[in-house]
């Protein structure tokens, strides 16, 4: 399961980063960002997550995923994983994804939650409509 401290630490090493690194273009301390990945320390600022977010040039996409998981619980890693995969999702998506109760098979796989994330979406462009 992906929770905001894990999401925190996966877009980091994504960018190669390290903390003091990230701390240092961020301008956000690094002890504190370890304990926000670590999930000793919760809700930071939205200051401190818009300096995080661009130090780690992170797309509106997976910011709003980052935003997301700061308030709910954490999600599968295969529904964190097509998020990742897939830009086009939006993160209304994600977060009713994160939220449904299946009755039957629950998407398991990235492309699994891929294909339910491409449902919701349309389903959520209508209700717009």
């Amino acid at each position: 399961m992906i929770g905001f401290g894990d999401a925190l630490r996966l877009f980091r090493e994504e960018r190669g980063l390290s903390l003091r690194e990230l701390g240092t273009l961020s301008g956000v301390n690094f002890a504190y960002i370890q304990r926000l990945e670590s999930n000793d320390k919760t809700a930071p600022s939205d200051e401190k997550i818009d300096d995080l977010c661009a130090a780690l040039k992170l797309t509106p996409q997976r910011k709003g995923v980052l935003r997301a998981l700061m308030t709910m619980p954490a999600v599968p890693d295969a529904l964190f994983d097509a998020m990742r995969q897939h830009p086009a999702a939006t993160v209304d998506a994600f977060i009713v994804a994160a939220k449904v109760s299946f009755r039957g098979n629950r998407p398991v796989t990235a492309q699994d939650w891929i294909d339910h994330l491409d449902m919701l979406d349309i389903h959520v462009l209508k209700k717009r409509d």
